[in-house]
């Protein structure tokens, strides 16, 4: 009995020993010249065939996950006895159709950008774009001088996150040897350095926006929301009775590069009193969250049970001497945190902590 328990462990070794060896093996991409056409087995890159011209064949691959991936390009159907080898635009050497043929090695780049940074730029872009909605067509100084700074933002944006994930692609062409290589159509992709340059830039400016609009716009309300599209920090509430007892939970989930402070403020309704009010929290990181948990008790015996409760988070960010400050306000109605920032947030993952006394010890 032990010798079969024995080998049923060694043989379970095994098996994982051989199907991790299998899931790290290249990638194959096949390049087709004979019916122009290209295929991948793996399901984590997408590959299409670039525009030929004359025998001159490629294709262009872009990884959809962060990670390197191994790849083994072969050509096919090949016309020429030798061609130029480019990848990414750069030349490497003179290859047989046989060697291009039999096959050879490469790797698509993962991401080599801080991932704050892309979780800043992918949160705050539809807010961005929701706000400049909202506001576009209204006629005033003020909302004209915000769409301004957000029609900017929007390109920072845009443009950075397409830097991004051009960077995580591979452009591979073979050119009949000796013949001037037509430039494919794809994406221009720059190099380690000017890629995080980019990104580390549009977060830098969206910043400085933020900033701007913190200082220069007068009237709260077009404040606030500017300055709160500009920054993906979100701030969700709940309410509900739980042994007769009225409970508010109030959470700040921080999505942006830099780090947030503040407080959450709660309001306690007329005839209901709380032990704790304000609950103030210092340099909250980038992924990470603060809640805030507190019990409502009646102070008058005969006070109706409220409908909902006002919460608040009064939130700053400073860098680099530049200062933000705005407000979320919120209702809290539901059982389930509710966001007053990004409706989809609930489905975010992030690590929290809390920040006042908790009626929920499971967290």
């Amino acid at each position: 009995m032990r010798l079969r328990v024995i080998r049923a462990f060694w043989a379970a070794v095994l098996f994982c020993a051989v199907l991790s060896a299998v899931q790290a093996s290249p990638a194959a991409l096949v390049i087709d010249a004979g019916s122009q056409s290209v295929k991948c087995d793996d399901e984590k890159l997408e590959s299409r065939l670039l525009k030929p011209f004359g025998s001159q064949v490629g294709a262009f691959v872009q990884n959809t996950t962060t990670e390197p991936r191994k790849l083994q390009v072969k050509f096919c159907g090949l016309s020429e006895a030798r061609y130029d080898l480019y990848v990414n635009g750069k030349y490497l050497g003179v290859k047989d159709a046989a060697e291009l043929e039999k096959g050879f090695d490469l790797t698509v780049p993962g991401r080599i950008v801080d991932p704050r940074l892309v979780l800043c730029l992918e949160t705050v872009k539809p807010l961005i774009e929701a706000e400049y909605s909202r506001l576009k067509d209204i006629r005033s100084p003020e909302p004209a001088r915000i769409c301004a700074t957000l029609q900017q933002a929007i390109g920072w944006v845009r443009s950075s996150l397409q830097i991004e994930k051009t960077y995580r692609s591979l452009t591979v062409v073979a050119v009949p040897e000796g013949r001037v290589l037509q430039r494919p159509n794809v994406p221009t992709r720059l190099d380690d350095e000017d890629t995080m340059a980019s990104v580390n830039r549009a977060c830098s400016l969206l910043h400085e926006a933020r900033s701007r609009m913190s200082s220069v716009i007068q009237d709260p309300d077009l404040r606030n929301s500017a300055v709160m599209c500009l920054t993906p920090v979100d701030f969700a509430a709940s309410f509900a009775v739980k042994n007769g007892k009225p409970c508010i939970a109030a959470s700040v989930t921080n999505y942006c590069n830099l780090p947030v402070s503040g407080k959450i403020v709660v309001t306690v309704p007329a005839g209901w009193k709380c032990e704790k009010t304000t609950w103030p929290f210092s340099n909250l990181a980038s992924g990470k969250s603060v809640r805030a948990d507190c019990i409502l008790t009646r102070n008058k015996p005969n006070a109706p049970l409220p409908e909902g409760v006002k919460v608040a988070a009064d939130l700053s960010m400073t860098h680099d001497g530049l200062r933000a400050h705005w407000v979320i306000p919120a209702i809290a109605r539901t059982p389930e945190l509710q966001s007053a920032v990004m409706p989809n947030s609930g489905s975010r993952k992030s690590s929290s902590s809390s920040v006042g006394p908790s009626t929920d010890t499971g967290k």
